[in-house]
This record gives C-alpha cells, structure tokens and sequence, in this order.
C-alpha cells in the first residue's frame, strides 16, 4: 500500500511540474461534475412534482416549472461544456507530460554505460519504462480526478440516501469492497504476466523491422525470408493473444462479481424504496428523485472501485518507469580528473570479461603507446581487437588491471573530458540519414562547423568525389527514408566515417578497419595521409589488410586475448610466430 501511494504522489506532483494551472482547473471541473449529477435529480424532482400538479390541475406555478426546465437544460449543457475542457485540457497535458517523461528517460539512457545496452534485461526494463511513458501517468490523473468527481458525487447523495436508511450507504460501500482483493489480485497476475513476455515482445518488435526496414530488405528479398520472419512475428504475435484472451478473462471474472454485487444492492434498494413509496411516504417527484439517488449512489460506488482498480493497475506498470529513473546510475563521478591533452596511453596487466561471458576476452595485456606512434593492432576474428577498442573508450572498465591515460588511471577521469580529445572510427560505424555535412559535423557538433576543416577532413579521406557528384553537395541528405535522400555505397559511406572521425581534430585517433572497403589507390592515399599527420596524435589501426599493417610504426599481435607478439612489421617477419602465420594467410 505504501509504495502504491508513493508513485500515485509522484505521478500527481509530475503531472502539477508539467503545468499547474491546467492541473488545477481540472481539478476544479471535476469537484463541478461531481456536484452537477445530485443538482440535476433534485432539480428533476421539483420539476415532476410542479408538472404533476399542473397535469391535475392543481394549483401550480408555471414559472417555477419553466425556471426548473431551464436550469435542467443549462445543467446538461455546462456538463456537456465541461467534458470538452477537460478533453482538450487532457490532450495538451498528455503531450507535454509525454515529452516531459520521454526526455527523462533519454537522458537517463544517454547516463548509461555501453553495458547497459548490451545486457537483455536491462534493454527490458528500458524497453517497459518507454512504454508506460505515453499514457500512464495522465490515465493515472485522470483515474484521480474520476475518483474525487465519483466521491464528490457520492457525498452529495449522502444526507437523501440517509433519509432511506441509516444503514443503508454503508451496507452498499461493505457490499462493493469485497471485490478489492479480487481486482488487486487479477491486477498484480495481469502485470506479471505482461512484464514476463517484455523479451518476446522486443523480438517481435525485432522481426517487423527486419520485415520493414532497408538495412534488411536485400537479404530478405534475395533469400526469400519474408514467410520466415512474418511466422516468427504471427507465432508471438499468436502467443500474446492467447495470453489476452486469459487476461481478459480474468477481468471478466471481476466484472461478473462486482455485477453480482449490483444485483444485490439494486434488490435491496428497490425494496427499501417501494415499501415507503406504497405507504404514500413519498410523492412521485421524491421517489423518483430517491430511485434515481440510488442508482447514481450505486454507480458511484463501482466507479469508485473501478478506478481503484485502474489506479492499481497503472500503478504496477508505471513503477517500470520510476524503477529505470531510480535504480540506474548516473555514471557521473563528481571526483573525476580532466585533462587538456593525451600524449600516452598505456594498458597494465589488463584482463577483461564481458558481464555477460563466461570467458575471458582479454587476459593480462601490457602494452603502451605515445604521441607520434601509428600502432596496428592485429590477429584473428575474436582475438580481442575491437574489445581494446571499447575499453579505451571507457565503456567498459576492465575486470582487473589499470588502463592509463597520461599516466592516469581512465576510470578515475572525466569521460566527457576524456573523449573529447579521442576520436573513433569502429568497425560498425554510424550511417545517419542526415546531410552529408551533418554526417561529418556529428564527429563534433558542439563546436560551429567550419568549412574549411570540413574540406580538410573530405579531402584527408579522399572523399571530394563524392561530394562534388552529390546534387546538393554538403546540403544533400544521405539514406533512402526520406524525400530527395541519396543512398552510398558501403565504401563511400565508409569514407564519410573517416571524414567525421578526422573532423574532430583529436589527440587519439583510433580507427578499425578504416580501409576495408577502400580499394587499393584510395587505401595507399589515406594511409600516406596518415603518416604524414602522425605528429599530432597517437594512432591505432585495427586491420586484415597487410598493406595497411605496414604502415604501423609498431604491431601488437593478439590470439585469443593475449599479447603474443610485438614489434616492427620486418622484425615480427623474422622468427616464425603468431604474426608470420597470419602474414602467410594474407599474401
């Protein structure tokens, strides 16, 4: 109950952040809706007892009975009003809120380690705190101001149900709470079993894309694997309906009780109001008003108690949101050591393991690397190239040993600071579809582009071809998704990473595979270009490619996570080891 109370506070005082006024004048709606019903019944029951009189012939005041008509009319008509204010006052809410929520939990995301993205039930609890962000906290306010609008009416009934019966609210309110533990029951089953499948709803979600995306589309088309991935998305698709069917049961199964409850007030109340009505206690207009008190008070009541349900209910999933924006860190260290330059980095005795392996993927690696050095790093597939890569990064922090940068152990610094003077090509490099000078300026975009470094970057990676065939040139927007957009081939997009990587001026260049899809004269003009600027930085190629290799002042060969050999590219060539044996697979 308690921690149902706490995110029921949290949600209201997030909904008051996003715009008080609007909050306030809902409020105020509802306290008005919540008066107008029981306003509306009297003003019913004074109007039938005056039209009664009139119809036999009575002495009757007709202007009362016009006056009672009107007000009746306005009463509908200010109801009617006031739904629509509080439909559009809900639908700006519902979007600031959205907005609101939804760079909360980007910038939550944006605090992440690499790690987190990498790990399945992190990306769940991300995946469930994305979803409840859209709707769940207005329908939680909204379910509070049904509340207060049901009980404001339910109190206004009081003092005439209390003329039927002393006991008679009570028994109705004793009566409908024996569902609560029904509908907190059904509720926490319903939530569990949503959260459970959050995985098979992210492979879902997996497969359409692949069905609906280009990154996918040729191999899709080529293989003939649209059945295949559309039977993976209708089995799980087939599966969570299965699943709602039992869940909409077992709403059902509430809802026949909390019927069954009606029933039984209903008999009760009629009773009660009939037996007085035939000893001639009540005129028509005071039974009718009574008989129409007490099915208001009776709805009332199951409002009350379906919106308890709901906030219950909306409670449990929002606390998928509140969990990611509590439980995961910031990753900011308040101590953490800036720098204005690198000049060397080093590794000590480093061992690493990914959470989530069961092996190591490196294992007591020592090497270092000064300003002015091009180093190669090379070995097999999975030797641990692209993981020294990561952990240079700081998106991982080995699992024992010291990285160092200047001297300084990484973890301790700024990272911010850090890469600022780091500037990385990987190997699964970004195509944003984006204009081809923002595609190069993202390398760094808080700094005004300058055109004359942009050029300096596109002519360092030999790319002036394709801006000068490009329509547009800079301005030209790259990808197929949207209007006027420019596809690239694999080795042209590849350029334009290398341009963003060499845009950012850095200290620390660290580049994996930079000539994989570069052909021959374009692999022997990049690499002379960055023998020429290896003054400035320390740079470190990762590569298959023994022409690129030979460029490296120094070659650091890996086999499976371990240093096993280092040296000059002649000097690794004159015994026969690890590097020989590579070099023999590539001539």
């Amino acid at each position: 109950m308690k921690k149902f109370l706490l995110i029921i506070i949290r949600t209201i005082k997030l909904v008051w952040d996003v715009n008080p006024n609007r909050f306030c004048s809902m409020a105020l709606y509802s306290l008005m809706l919540g008066i107008f019903p029981f306003l509306q019944i009297w003003i019913f029951q004074n109007l039938l007892d005056e039209m009664t009189k009139l119809l036999a012939h009575e002495k009757a005041n007709t202007y009362k009975v016009m006056v009672l008509l009107g007000c009746q009319i306005l009463g509908l008509a200010i109801t009617q009003l006031i739904n629509h204010v509080i439909f559009t006052n809900s639908a700006i809410l519902s979007d600031r809120l959205r907005e609101k929520i939804s760079l909360q939990i980007i910038q939550k995301s944006n605090a992440q380690d690499l790690e987190f993205f990498e790990d399945d039930a992190k990306l769940n609890v991300l995946h469930n705190a994305f979803q409840e962000a859209s709707s769940r906290p207005l329908n939680i306010v909204a379910s509070i101001f049904g509340l207060f609008q049901s009980t404001i009416t339910l109190g206004s009934l009081t003092l005439s149900l209390v003329k039927l019966s002393y006991l008679f609210l009570p028994v109705l309110i004793l009566f409908s709470i024996s569902i609560i533990p029904l509908q907190k029951k059904v509720s926490e089953n319903n939530f569990l079993k949503i959260k459970a499948r959050t995985s098979e709803a992210r492979k879902q979600s997996y497969y359409g894309n692949i069905l609906m995306s280009d990154w996918f589309i040729k191999e899709v088309r080529l293989f003939n694997l649209e059945s295949y991935f559309t039977n993976l998305f209708k089995t799980i698709f087939n599966k969570f309906v299965a699943q709602n069917k039992l869940i909409a049961l077992q709403q059902e199964k509430a809802k026949i009780h909390l019927t069954l409850i009606s029933i039984v007030q209903s008999i009760l109340g009629l009773f009660i109001i009939l037996k007085k009505s035939l000893l001639n206690v009540y005129s028509i207009g005071e039974f009718t008003f009574y008989l129409q008190s007490f099915g208001l008070a009776q709805s009332q009541i199951n409002n009350i108690l379906n919106t308890i349900g709901e906030l219950y209910s909306h409670s449990l999933y929002l606390s998928n949101l509140f969990y990611f924006l509590d439980e995961f860190p910031n990753s900011k260290n308040t101590n953490a050591i800036g720098i204005t330059g690198i000049s060397s980095a080093s590794f000590e005795q480093v061992t690493f393991k990914y959470p989530s392996s069961t092996y190591n993927s490196l294992s007591n690696l020592t090497f270092s690397i000064s300003k002015g050095q091009i180093v190669a790093i090379v070995g097999k597939n999975g030797a641990g190239k692209s993981t020294i890569v990561k952990l240079l990064c700081g998106f991982y922090k080995p699992s024992s040993g010291s990285i160092l940068i200047n001297g300084i152990q990484l973890d301790k610094m700024d990272l911010r600071n850090y890469r600022r003077f780091l500037s990385v090509l990987f190997q699964d490099f970004g195509t944003y579809y984006l204009s081809l000078q923002e595609n190069i300026a993202l390398g760094d975009i808080y700094r005004e582009i300058n055109n004359k470094e942009m050029d300096n970057a596109v002519k360092f990676v030999g790319a002036e071809n394709i801006v000068n065939k490009l329509p547009k040139g800079y301005s030209t927007l790259l990808g197929k998704w949207f209007e006027d957009g420019v596809q690239l081939s694999g080795g042209e997009w590849l350029k334009i990473g290398l341009a963003r990587a060499y845009y950012r001026d850095s200290q620390f260049l660290i580049l994996d595979e930079p000539t994989a899809a570069l052909d021959t004269k374009a692999e022997r003009e990049f690499l002379e270009r960055i023998n020429l600027s290896k003054e400035n930085r320390i740079t470190i190629i990762i590569s298959h490619k023994l022409s690129t290799i030979k460029a490296a002042d120094i070659v650091l060969v890996l086999q499976e996570g371990r240093l096993v050999d280092c040296g000059t590219h002649d000097e690794l060539l004159k015994h026969d080891g690890e590097f020989f044996n590579l070099y023999k697979t590539l001539i």
